[in-house]
C-alpha cells in the first residue's frame, strides 16, 4: 500500500529519529534489532518473577459459562530470538512526533529493548507465556483511551510514559521478588513510573514534598467513576485516624435527630444525575505526613499474607484471600495518595500486578488505574479477577509481527 503523501515527511522526520517504516503495514521496529544490548536484557531476565504456578479460580459468570481461561496451559516461548515489531498508525505517528515535550533521539530503540526484556520475562512462564508485548498498552493505559489509541507508544502525550512503565513492570521481579512490601519498595516502583517522563508542558513531572494536593471523588451510576458509595464509606474509615490525609467538602446524610451518619452520601447530593459525573467530595493530602501511613498499611499486608499460606487448606479459598489482601492495601496506598503525581499508574498499574506475580498469580488489565481511588475492597477484587481474565484471553490471541 502506497503512502499518501501528507504523510511522507512524518515518516522522513521518524526516520531520523532512528525508527524504520514499513510502508506495507505502517509497523516499525528500531534499528539494528540483533544489537548486543537487547541480548544482555534477555539474558537478565531468564529468571522470572514468578515463583509458582497458581491458577486463578473464574468468576461466578465464567464458571456459569464452564470458561476458565486459567486452565489451559499455553505453549511457551522461551527462545524468541526477534525483537517484537510494534503496531504504529499513520494518525499516531504524526501526533507522537508532534508532541511539544518531544522524544529523545534513541527513544524508540530503547523501549523496544525494554519491551523485548519484558517480553522475555513474560515468556518464561506458563501463566504470560504468549501475551504479545503490543498488546502490553491495556495494562497501563485506561480502557477510554484504547479506541483512540489502538497502538503501543500512543500515550506518549507525557513523553517518556511508554518507557518507564515497561520499565517498571520489567524491574517488578527484582523489587518484589520476596513478596515482602514496604514504603522504600513502594517509592521505588513510583520513582520508576516517573523516571524520565515530561508532562503535556515538556516539564518534568512535579514530585516535591511538604505540598498539599487533592483529589475529587467522582460518582456515577454507570459505575465508570473512581468512586463508589460503599467505597466512599470504606475510604471514610480509613481516613478517620490516619496522618495527613482528610475527606472533606461533602454532603454528609442526617439522621431524624440531625447527626451526621458517618461515611454516607446525602442522597440530595446524587440526585437527578442521570448518568453525569458528580464530585462527591475531595481527599485532601499533605505530602510527605501522609507517607507514614504506608508503614501501616505495608505491615498489615505482610502478617495477613503469612497468615493467609498457612491458615486455609483450600486453594481456591487462599487465592481469594490473596487477591483480597492486595485490593485492600492497593486501595489504602492509593487513597493516600503520597506523592505528587503518578499514583495511580505506580499502584494502580504497576503495584497491584507486581504483587499478583509476586504470589504466582496472572497480571490484571484494570480498565481505570483510578477505581483505586475509592472503591471497595471486594468491588476492587471483582475488577481484578476480570482483569486476569482479560489478560489470559489475550494470550496467543495475536501473533508476533
Amino acid at each position: 500500500m502506497a503512502l499518501k503523501n501528507p504523510l511522507k515527511k512524518s515518516y522522513q522526520k521518524m526516520e531520523r529519529k532512528g525508527i524504520m517504516i514499513n510502508p506495507t503495514d505502517l509497523s516499525y521496529t528500531a534499528n539494528d534489532p540483533a544489537s548486543n544490548k537487547i541480548t544482555e536484557l534477555r539474558e537478565m531476565t531468564k529468571s522470572s518473577i514468578f515463583s509458582k504456578s497458581v491458577s486463578i479460580p473464574p468468576t461466578a459468570h465464567n464458571a456459569a459459562n464452564d470458561h476458565n481461561p486459567f486452565n489451559n496451559k499455553m505453549p511457551s516461548r522461551k527462545d524468541i530470538i526477534v525483537p517484537p515489531k510494534i503496531n504504529l498508525d499513520a494518525r499516531a505517528a504524526e501526533r507522537i512526533l508532534n508532541d511539544p515535550g518531544g522524544l529523545k533521539p534513541g527513544y524508540f530503540q530503547a523501549v523496544n529493548e525494554v519491551a523485548a526484556a519484558l517480553q522475555s520475562q513474560f515468556d518464561s512462564n506458563e501463566l504470560t507465556s504468549g501475551f504479545p508485548v503490543r498488546e502490553l498498552y491495556r495494562l497501563f493505559i485506561d480502557r477510554k483511551d484504547w479506541q483512540s489509541e489502538p497502538v503501543f507508544f500512543a500515550y506518549e502525550n507525557e513523553s517518556g510514559y511508554t518507557k518507564a512503565m515497561l520499565s517498571g513492570f520489567l524491574e517488578m521481579k527484582s523489587i518484589l521478588s520476596d513478596g515482602v512490601l514496604d514504603s522504600e519498595r513502594v517509592t521505588k516502583i513510583h520513582d520508576l513510573c516517573v523516571q524520565g517522563v515530561s508532562g503535556r508542558n515538556g516539564q518534568p513531572l512535579p514530585n516535591y514534598d511538604n505540598v498539599e494536593c487533592a483529589v475529587n471523588l467522582v460518582f456515577n451510576d454507570t459505575g465508570d467513576s473512581n468512586c463508589s458509595k460503599k467505597g466512599f464509606k470504606e475510604i471514610s474509615e480509613l481516613t478517620r485516624n490516619m496522618k495527613g490525609i482528610e475527606i472533606l467538602n461533602f454532603k454528609p446524610l442526617i439522621d431524624e435527630n440531625h447527626n451526621k451518619i458517618f461515611g454516607e452520601i446525602n442522597p440530595v447530593q446524587l440526585v437527578n444525575q442521570s448518568g453525569k459525573e458528580i464530585i462527591i467530595g475531595r481527599v485532601y493530602h499533605e505530602i510527605p505526613l501522609n507517607r507514614e501511613n504506608i508503614k501501616t498499611y505495608c505491615d498489615k499486608y505482610n502478617k495477613q499474607i503469612s497468615v493467609i499460606k498457612t491458615l486455609y487448606n483450600s486453594e481456591e479459598v487462599t487465592q481469594h484471600k490473596i487477591i483480597t489482601t492486595i485490593a485492600e492495601v492497593c486501595r489504602n496506598i492509593q487513597v493516600t495518595h503520597p506523592y505528587q503525581d503518578g499514583n495511580a499508574r505506580a499502584i494502580g498499574c504497576l503495584l497491584v500486578n507486581g504483587l499478583l506475580m509476586a504470589e504466582g498469580m496472572s497480571p490484571a488489565i484494570i480498565h481505570d488505574a483510578n477505581f483505586f481511588d475509592g472503591h471497595s475492597v471486594d468491588e476492587l477484587v471483582e475488577v481484578i479477577k476480570e482483569g486476569q481474565q482479560e489478560f489470559q484471553g489475550l494470550r496467543d490471541s495475536t501473533k508476533y509481527l
